[in-house]
């Protein structure tokens, strides 16, 4: 399901994420992000779990299931620095 083309990548993801939170809460089950990260991910997720991580860095206070995609958004997106369509083409 991963798209060749890099500055549509994270957009994918997210909008995949943002499709289970049907009531825009800002939170996903790690179970449902586990799910998504595979189905980006097949190859590198293999025998692997990002849970542990996940739960420490963006889990909710009130239920360590909750995983808060929306700060996990911000900080991912406010890390990478994605190509514009001007420096793809050139």
């Amino acid at each position: 399901m991963a798209t060749s083309k890099p500055n549509n990548f994270f957009a994918g993801i997210f909008k995949s994420i943002k499709k289970i939170d049907k009531d825009s809460n800002g939170f996903v089950t790690m179970e449902e992000l586990d799910e998504i990260f595979r189905e980006w991910y097949p190859l590198e997720m293999e025998g692997k779990t990002l849970n542990r991580h996940l739960k420490k860095v963006y889990g909710s206070v009130s239920n360590r299931n909750l995983i808060n995609y929306k700060q996990m958004k911000a900080e991912v997106l406010g890390k990478v620095k994605l190509p514009t369509n001007d420096s793809a083409s050139a």
